[in-house]
């Protein structure tokens, strides 16, 4: 990967001398807040679907994406956490003080959309970073009966499947 010399001009119109890389930028659009079209509101909440890759591809490299989806309690969530700054740890990454998802109903609601592994990142606004597993599970507990988890962003680590 070469560098080239190029003369370029800045939103200021000042001319700008140097070397410029090749760089590949994504723009990102955040998704929230997500409309709903109101044929879709009035049939009650989709199987949660509102995935958002912001980082890495789609393909098995290895990169953390993240996703948003969406769950809503009957009555519970459907899935299980560990981890967190005060937790007993999680068996994907001991290191990591973050909260993971460990176990997932296998008919629950999160059943397609999460699976053990995930790290949950945010969830109704709320940061999971740096949270101790107890507030975490009290957080999870008190959203409502119908709760909107479109803000709720898993970081997956996909492993490549790829046989050489």
């Amino acid at each position: 990967m070469g560098s080239q010399s190029l003369q370029h001009r800045s939103r200021e119109q000042q001319p700008y001398e140097g070397n410029i890389n090749k760089v590949t930028i994504q723009q990102f659009q955040s998704p929230l807040p997500i409309q709903i079209p109101s044929s879709q509101a009035t049939r009650g909440p989709q199987p949660g679907r509102c995935l958002i890759q912001t980082k890495g591809q789609r393909s098995m490299d290895g990169y953390p994406e993240q996703f948003c989806v969406r769950i809503e309690k009957n009555p519970g969530l459907g899935f299980s956490i560990s981890g967190g700054i005060s937790g007993q740890g999680n068996p994907f990454k001991p290191s990591d003080k973050g909260i993971f998802v460990t176990r997932v109903q296998p008919d629950g609601r999160a059943s397609n959309l999460l699976q053990p592994g995930d790290k949950i990142l945010q969830a109704n606004g709320h940061s999971f970073v740096h949270m101790e597993h107890e507030k975490a599970v009290l957080l999870l507990k008190s959203f409502q009966n119908t709760v909107d988890l479109a803000k709720l962003q898993i970081l997956r680590f996909r492993q490549s499947s790829l046989l050489s």
